[in-house]
């Protein structure tokens, strides 16, 4: 569960301008997780049969977040970024500390291309994201996990169409991930990280008057 407070600091209600929020709150924990150290042992020196698949690290934490966008006359017509830090505020009921979490990214978006269009959508516009995060050691009983430090790259593309029956789109990312070795102890491991997520926006012809100012 995520509890997330937002703050306006400066809007511009139309037309062209800034836009920056302030943001933080809570994760809750579900009972989901991993409830023993997949790095431990047996006599042999072998790794003891373990699960991957969990919903939650079993910690709380605390996060805060900036964000600030531009919305322009010329292309791109809007332009971003968002950073954001979470941190636990306990170890899990197992033992387990989850890291600290460092992200920054950016966002381009091109616009309307009139030229790109057909008689039942309209591609109204080109984005360009870009997100690098930074992933602190975690630990188990007190003992540094060897594969948690890491840092990530993570570049995406989306398109989108607009039509009649609403606005879709499609955004494409494939990251990079690289564990950081400060450790004998530490695994050298990499990771591709590929994500595909589809949306669909559509406004209604109602407003809320006392929403609305001069």
């Amino acid at each position: 569960t995520r509890i997330n407070f937002k703050y306006l600091l400066y809007n511009q209600g139309k037309g062209p301008g800034n836009r920056l929020f302030i943001g933080g709150g809570f994760m809750i924990p579900t009972p989901y997780t991993i409830t023993e150290s997949p790095w431990l042992k047996n006599n042999d020196e072998e790794y003891t049969p373990h699960r991957h698949f969990y919903l939650s690290d079993g910690a709380y934490k605390m996060f805060a977040e900036i964000q600030f966008f531009k919305k322009r006359v010329k292309k791109p017509v809007f332009v971003g970024g968002t950073f954001s830090f979470s941190f636990p505020l306990n170890k899990s009921d197992y033992g387990f500390k989850p890291s600290n979490r460092y992200e920054l990214s950016f966002v381009a978006l091109s616009g309307p291309l009139k030229k790109v269009k057909t008689n039942y959508f309209m591609l109204s516009s080109i984005g360009l994201n870009f997100t690098m995060a930074y992933v602190g050691p975690s630990e188990w009983n007190g003992v540094r996990t060897p594969n948690s430090e890491a840092i990530m790259y993570i570049p995406g593309i989306s398109l989108l169409f607009g039509s009649k029956a609403g606005t879709f789109g499609i955004n494409v990312q494939q990251g990079h991930e690289k564990y950081l070795i400060k450790k004998e102890t530490d695994i050298e491991e990499r990771n591709e990280i590929y994500s595909i997520s589809l949306s669909y926006r559509k406004i209604l012809d109602k407003y809320i008057d006392k929403l609305y100012w001069k």
